[in-house]
């Protein structure tokens, strides 16, 4: 049976998603993290002035909803407040780490690095570069065509 690339690129990404999934939250369950609120820590670590919850909502293509409680939680945690540039603002608060976030974002840094020795270590750099502009591509491609789906109508 052929396979088409949008098959073997689901399958991919979904067993991908499982393992990283399964990695973080072994390695990091005295915390109790997801995988969606490890993407929000590090999002909000590289953006110095702190995201929005809607910057986050772009930058993870999570919805509204968990965004919101994925923030409320890491405010419990102690891990992300607002902003206090943005006290006044009830709306488009922007969200800061803690120093306990911070300390959490350079552990989940650790083992993203030694995640990442581990899983190419079977690789050349060559592999890797394409690996990176290939599925780039492949996302990008991915994303403009979700935004665009009148492009498929009435051709299936």
């Amino acid at each position: 049976m052929d396979s088409t690339i949008i098959d073997l690129f689901s399958v991919l990404i979904v067993q991908n998603s499982r393992s990283i999934q399964k990695i973080y939250s072994e390695l990091l369950s005295d915390i109790g993290l997801k995988i969606s609120d490890v993407a929000c820590l590090m999002i909000i670590r590289h953006n110095m002035n702190g995201c929005t919850a809607t910057g986050l909502r772009d930058a993870t293509c999570y919805d509204k909803a968990l965004i919101s409680r994925m923030l409320a939680d890491l405010q419990n945690k102690g891990f992300v407040r607002r902003n206090p540039e943005d006290k006044e603002k009830q709306r488009g608060a922007r969200f800061v780490l803690t120093d306990e976030g911070t300390a959490l974002t350079q552990r989940i840094d650790r083992l993203s690095q030694l995640i990442s020795r581990e899983i190419e270590s079977s690789l050349s750099r060559d592999e890797l570069e394409k690996f990176a502009l290939i599925g780039t591509q492949l996302t990008d491609n991915l994303k403009r065509l979700s935004e665009n789906i009148d492009i498929l109508k009435g051709g299936y």
